[in-house]
């Protein structure tokens, strides 16, 4: 496809044209006149930030896209990729890369697993966890994974409108921060934070961060940006399609750039929480550091 290096001033004049065509079609537009109206205005309070998300996420069991591009520590990792969620804790993403799988990520109702082809020289484990043993297997994880975490973050597990704070200074800028005080599965205090854009009322960050014993901050577990946020037209629920992953600890960052949602999909294969490309490789269970066999089901 031929780079586009420059506009011509009549493309640009016609594009101008179309532009306040369809401002002026749609509204009388006024660039002097009153900014839009908020979302979420500025007195409003925990609850009602809290309810207004949930009256998105309640709407939204589980998503899937096949149309989607992956990046890694800024590299183009696939240009094919894979994604399901469904509520609430079942996730499912496939990475290929040259027509080679090259990651298999997944969490059912029972465990969660994580794969990642490795150099030609070194071996191959899929590792994996069973949810109840996660709190022993959070020391031996790569990085420090967080199931229920990520499926807030994917947008289909409501908050608890009693766990969270607002912190008073936020709403001056037009945003919403909420803070939550919580216990990590292996026992590890952590505040979570999550930003909210007041004007659209949609959310656009998510951060774990460790704390000392005493409640202070220590440092950034993981974060979460969103962005690209769209409205589903069938169900009206608005999730964004871009996801920026940090944990830096591990040093890992991963994109996901989402060109197409399904919301609640109907039709999904059981064998979409099976491991599949992953099961062909020896499993070790985090929690005992032992190599365990997991039953190989059909292809996602």
């Amino acid at each position: 496809m031929p780079r586009l290096t420059r506009l011509t001033t009549p493309l640009a004049i016609a594009a101008a044209a179309v532009l306040l065509v369809g401002c002026v079609a749609g509204r009388q537009w006024n660039p002097f006149g009153e900014p839009p109206v908020a979302v979420l205005p500025p007195e409003s309070s925990c609850q009602q930030v809290v309810a207004h998300l949930n009256s998105n996420i309640e709407r939204c069991t589980g998503w899937r896209s096949t149309d989607l591009s992956v990046r890694s520590n800024g590299s183009v990792l696939s240009a094919t990729a894979s994604i399901a969620v469904e509520s609430p804790n079942r996730f499912r993403m496939l990475v290929m890369a040259f027509g080679t799988d090259v990651a298999d990520l997944g969490s059912n109702d029972e465990r969660m697993w994580m794969w990642m082809r490795p150099p030609a020289d070194e071996p191959s484990y899929v590792l994996t966890c069973a949810h109840c043993d996660l709190a022993v297997a959070q020391r031996r994880m790569p990085i420090p994974f967080r199931p229920d975490w990520l499926m807030e973050v994917l947008g289909v597990i409501p908050f608890d409108p009693a766990a969270f704070e607002l912190e008073p200074a936020s709403r001056d800028a037009g945003e919403f921060l909420l803070v939550s005080n919580q216990t990590a599965t292996d026992g590890t205090p952590v505040t979570r934070r999550i930003y909210v854009d007041a004007r659209r009322g949609v959310i656009t960050g998510h951060a774990l961060w460790a704390t000392s014993p005493d409640g202070q901050v220590s440092r950034m577990v993981a974060e979460a940006k969103l962005s690209d946020h769209r409205r589903d037209e069938r169900t009206g629920v608005m999730l964004p399609h871009k996801i920026e992953l940090s944990y830096p600890d591990a040093q890992a960052e991963m994109t996901l750039a989402i060109k197409n949602i399904e919301v609640n999909p109907t039709g999904v294969s059981p064998s979409t929480w099976q491991p599949s490309v992953a099961a062909s490789y020896p499993w070790r269970d985090l929690a005992t550091d032992k190599i365990v066999t997991i039953e190989k089901t059909g292809p996602y």
